[in-house]
């Protein structure tokens, strides 16, 4: 057996299959409904990206977790002066009634929805950008940071077009590297 051979059978392990991309992508769907229910924006704007590993195809197989970016509406992001722990407050008491345990962990809300979990990431609209929670710092006290899921899933599907897809594995076999032995990077 090759290094070649032995690699491939690795990748066909940890990297998920299409159809685990779809079911992550609409574990999604009852949590964006809700969110339009309570939440609501004008017909046709734009509200949510799916994003992290699940919206950059990175993830590692089994897909536990989908990261949601919700977009507040305007009037939910003056209501609470713009701090992202409130943004993530309000998200969290509008989900509880209609999913069992929903908790604010980290700088999302966790929507367990079955073996797949939902983290809905409050944001906001920002040059072109969004506005996600993040840690409180002395410089950013809102507790705000700047995130463009989108260009990172385009930058990445440009790699991947010039160089045959081998930069989205080669994130993917550093994503279980790192799982496996606890290498510390992010």
């Amino acid at each position: 057996i090759s290094i070649g051979a032995c690699f491939g059978a690795f990748l066909r392990r940890v990297v998920p299959s299409h159809t685990a991309y779809g079911v992550a992508r609409g574990v999604c769907d009852d949590v964006i409904a809700v969110l339009r229910e309570v939440m609501p924006h004008p017909d046709g704007a734009t509200d949510y990206v799916i994003a992290g590993a699940v919206g950059k195809r990175t993830a590692l197989a089994p897909i536990r977790m989908a990261d949601l970016l919700y977009i507040l509406p305007p009037k939910f992001i003056a209501a609470g002066n713009g701090r992202a722990g409130d943004a993530l407050k309000t998200v969290a008491t509008l989900l509880a009634p209609k999913f069992a345990g929903v908790t604010v962990h980290g700088a999302g809300v966790i929507v367990p929805r079955g073996s797949l979990w939902v983290r809905v990431l409050p944001s906001a609209p920002h040059r072109g950008a969004f506005l996600i929670p993040g840690a409180a710092t002395l410089t950013r006290a809102s507790g705000w940071s700047i995130s463009n899921p989108i260009a990172e899933a385009a930058t990445l599907r440009l790699s991947d077009s010039l160089y045959g897809g081998r930069p989205r594995l080669l994130l993917t076999a550093l994503k279980a590297w790192r799982e496996a032995s606890k290498v510390p990077i992010s």
